[in-house]
């Protein structure tokens, strides 16, 4: 019975860290991202996009439209390789080149 639970287990936990290592995935790329100087992150996580059914990178942050202020939340659905080439354009993430 216990090889068995072995069994079925394993693979869930794999998923489970394979994600984490995605969800990291985002975070580090937001890191490199332009945006990253002028918005602050709320989250950026693995998820399904609910239109595409992909799993992709949800980025919420909030975004200044002027020096020092962070009052313009925005967020959206990115491919990971997007990711760092987030800009912020006029308080909105925007993928740039």
């Amino acid at each position: 019975m216990n090889r068995l639970m072995c069994v079925m287990v394993f693979p869930i936990l794999m998923l489970g860290v394979q994600q984490m290592a995605v969800a990291d995935e985002c975070m580090d790329a937001w890191y490199i991202s332009s945006a990253e100087e002028s918005c602050r992150i709320v989250n950026a996580e693995i998820t399904k996009n609910e239109k595409t059914g992909k799993e992709q990178c949800y980025v919420n942050a909030r975004c200044t439209l002027h020096v020092g202020k962070y009052s313009n939340p925005t967020s959206g659905y990115y491919e990971p390789s997007d990711v760092p080439k987030l800009e912020n354009i006029k308080g909105e993430l925007s993928v740039g080149k």
